[in-house]
């Protein structure tokens, strides 16, 4: 599992890269989203969470439905602000921290089944590893090929080389985890060096 300063800065760079919104939004492949970046794949999925109206009321799942339909009809990939004032409900942050625990808690699954290691890698590379399978799923990292056999020789340079995501996926933070791998390329052979003196 991650260590505590690991989750800190984890949940962090999560938040400045996707935000964390209070109310349904579409993502760039149109998928509906709430709080930092947990899609709902159907209108029963967010029937299932806690959203409160604007008399801060627990919502029905008529409203839901209605705001998930809203959403639903709008452009993708705008900014938060562009969906709200179309929606009439929110999502309260104690749920958003529910919801972001839940996906870390599975994906951690996820990428400790993958690679069998994955506890004794470098944190940096932990890190950049959990920023890409937040951003691509499970399934999407998987298909991987190349990256996924650098991962497990833990070759950290050759894995800087061959973590750019396409777009959506922003420069800087393509940018971001190629410098983690490439940080814990440099953590991984201090090691030897100590060893050679």
């Amino acid at each position: 599992m991650l260590t505590p300063t690991e989750e800190r800065i984890l949940r962090k760079k999560l938040q400045d890269y996707n935000g964390k919104v209070e109310h349904l939004f579409l993502n760039a492949q149109g998928q509906v989203c709430v709080g930092i970046a947990h899609v709902l794949g159907s209108p029963e999925e967010a029937l299932d969470l806690s959203f409160t109206n604007k008399n801060g009321l627990k919502a029905s799942g008529e409203e839901i439905r209605a705001d998930y339909d809203a959403v639903r009809q709008l452009a993708p990939n705008r900014i938060a602000s562009f969906y709200k004032r179309h929606l009439k409900l929110t999502l309260p942050s104690s749920e958003i921290n529910r919801l972001t625990n839940q996906s870390l808690a599975q994906f951690y699954t996820d990428l400790t089944q993958m690679y069998e290691q994955f506890d004794a890698f470098p944190s940096d590379a932990k890190l950049a590893l959990f920023d890409i399978i937040f951003g691509m799923g499970a399934s999407d990292l998987a298909d991987w090929i190349t990256f996924n056999e650098s991962i497990r020789a833990q070759n950290w340079q050759r894995a800087a080389l061959d973590s750019a995501r396409p777009f959506p996926v922003t420069a800087v933070r393509n940018i971001y985890v190629q410098g983690l791998f490439e940080k814990a390329f440099r953590s991984s052979k201090e090691p030897d060096a100590l060893a050679c003196s």
